[in-house]
């Protein structure tokens, strides 16, 4: 006659019950046990992640962008240094403009406007910009 199977202690008839912590089966256990809390908790987990979205969003009036590169450098980077002395010297603006005045004031004749080719060049450059 066959012996009957001994009590292993909790969980000895299943499966997913008693596995050693390292298995694959303690894995898909504990996955299981989080989506059960989950589920039963839902209306805590939904209002906690709306009132962590609220709090993280209100964070977003500190946020900003600046156009100054002058940010990404130290004070003492020499290259910043040379360049501001640069600067101090001839210009601060990144900018180049073209005036065109024709002296006897026709604009729309050929020499003119083989002039303004030049202009049109200028501007279809790389990061080139036509300000009007």
């Amino acid at each position: 006659m066959a012996e009957a199977p001994r009590n292993l202690g909790a969980g000895a008839g299943d499966d997913n019950q008693g596995a050693p912590r390292g298995s694959r089966l303690f894995k898909e256990d504990t996955v299981v046990a989080f989506a059960r809390w989950l589920v039963r908790r839902r209306w805590l987990v939904i209002v906690g992640c709306l009132v962590v979205g609220v709090l993280l969003a209100s964070g977003g009036r500190f946020l900003g962008s600046s156009t100054d590169y002058r940010v990404f450098f130290s004070k003492e980077n020499p290259q910043l240094t040379a360049f501001e002395a640069l600067q101090n010297v001839y210009t601060k603006d990144d900018t180049i403009l073209v005036v065109v005045k024709p002296r006897d004031g026709d604009i729309f004749v050929p020499r003119v406007l083989s002039i303004l080719g030049i202009h049109f060049a200028l501007v279809s450059a790389t990061f080139g910009f036509r300000g009007c």
